[in-house]
């Protein structure tokens, strides 16, 4: 067992992920108590594909990889913008 002399935990990036999900899950149930349409549209918006992103080129032998870009968009702001937007239907503002 090795150690790095700190007292106490280490940041990490993995840990941030988990923690920005389950932010992202309660923003999410939230709004919807509020607004469940509006922020079915959102997700539809931000996340059109999700599980069926997958485009299968060779059904019999390999299904593992896919040569389409994902549907969602890979630039933070996008998705600070749809939190923003769950904030604004949670707060009424």
């Amino acid at each position: 067992m090795s150690s790095y002399g700190i007292s106490g935990p280490i940041a990490s990036l993995r840990l941030k992920h988990w923690r920005r999900g389950l932010e992202d899950v309660d923003y999410l149930t939230l709004a919807a108590a509020i607004d469940e349409a509006a922020v079915s549209a959102l997700v539809d918006k931000v996340v059109p594909s999700v599980l069926w992103e997958q485009q299968c080129h060779d059904p019999v032998n390999d299904c593992s990889y896919t040569y389409a870009p994902a549907s969602w968009s890979d630039d933070p702001e996008d998705w600070e913008a749809a939190r923003a937007q769950l904030a604004h239907i949670i707060d009424g503002e």
